[in-house]
């Protein structure tokens, strides 16, 4: 931990915004600097603010960028009746969910109230949660951008998005690809390259039943593409990619 902070106090920039690897996806959080494993901080530590006045459901300007309360513990703020959302600023607000992906997730919630919500009128003018971060969920080097997850039904419930690859498709897909590869290299059965991308066509036409996970593959036609999904260890790894820290250098903030 002691060798991690000392990178991040000598670093140009612990983290970078710029254009997501995600098409469409408007900017996106890069690291600046490689996080070494498990559980380290991504960093920046983000104010957490409740919002109270918005019904479930409701449509308003940063709908796409709030939390549900229960994820931050701040539930209930707005009393039994009510219903909270949560607003995690600056970087926060700013890192893309790929289900295929994730790297971070929520770290602990830190509740430290300065005044009192029965006594005291400045009560609730700022926010008690404070010092929030994201946690890593194994090495992220340098380059790599940042993705957490929202939760899959935040896809499900959105006209254009709900078709999106889950986790579990980019697994399915991964599992037809790498048993598609093998035989290329099995000693005793091995087959053609040709063969290959023939074989996998006929598993996706024939096979493949969720239309999810027949969006992942359908990308996937010659055996170069198997190769070198094979070689970035996964379908949604193939989707993306590090940027080194010149172009952040260049194209970040």
């Amino acid at each position: 931990a002691y060798e991690y902070e000392k990178t991040v106090r000598e670093a140009k920039c612990g983290v970078y915004v710029a254009t997501s690897t995600i098409p469409n996806a408007g900017k996106g959080i890069y690291m600046g600097v490689t996080v070494p494993g498990k559980d380290f901080t991504s960093i920046s530590q983000y104010p957490v603010l409740p919002v109270v006045d918005f019904p479930a459901g409701v449509a308003w300007d940063a709908r796409d960028y709030v939390w549900f309360g229960n994820t931050y513990e701040t539930e209930y703020e707005a009393g039994s009746q009510g219903h909270v959302d949560v607003l995690v600023v600056n970087h926060g607000a700013l890192a893309n969910f790929h289900p295929g992906l994730v790297n971070f997730h929520p770290g602990k919630t830190f509740f430290s109230p300065l005044l009192d919500l029965r006594i005291d009128p400045g009560a609730g003018a700022f926010s008690d949660y404070a010092d929030f971060s994201f946690l890593s969920q194994h090495e992220v080097k340098a380059g790599e951008e940042v993705f957490i997850s929202y939760g899959e039904s935040w896809f499900s419930a959105r006209e254009g998005l709900k078709h999106n690859p889950f986790s579990a498709n980019y697994l399915e897909a991964n599992q037809i690809i790498a048993s598609s590869f093998s035989l290329s290299i099995h000693q005793e059965i091995k087959i053609e390259n040709k063969q290959v991308e023939e074989l996998l066509q006929m598993i996706k036409n024939n096979a493949v039943f969720d239309e999810r996970t027949k969006l992942v593959l359908s990308s996937v036609e010659s055996f170069s593409q198997i190769e070198d999904i094979i070689i970035q260890n996964g379908s949604a790894e193939s989707t993306t990619e590090t940027r080194s820290l010149e172009w952040l250098e260049e194209n970040g903030e």
